[in-house]
């Protein structure tokens, strides 16, 4: 058998209409397959992995991740404190 390779549209779809922020922040956070570069501006990923990942994702207990409301991953912010100098 073939081997078959989804462009993002198709992978979008393949994932219940995940976004391409949502898809590689799984790719960052739980293992997501990585994408093939089959030029320079074009990715695919393997099918194949994409339904292994899915397959050990079901096998998994849900458990949600302890987030602050309103709070986000990315850089902590400098307190205006920090910035602050007194003289």
């Amino acid at each position: 058998m073939a081997k078959r390779y989804l462009k993002f549209p198709a992978l979008s779809l393949k994932l219940g209409g995940r976004s391409r922020a949502s898809i590689h922040r799984d790719m960052r956070d739980r293992g997501f397959p990585k994408p093939i570069n089959i030029g320079p501006n074009s990715v695919v990923w393997n099918e194949d992995a994409v339904d292994i990942w899915l397959e050990e994702l079901a096998k998994k207990q849900y458990e949600p991740v302890s987030v602050a409301p309103g709070a986000k991953r990315g850089r902590l912010r400098k307190s205006k404190e920090a910035n602050h100098v007194s003289l």
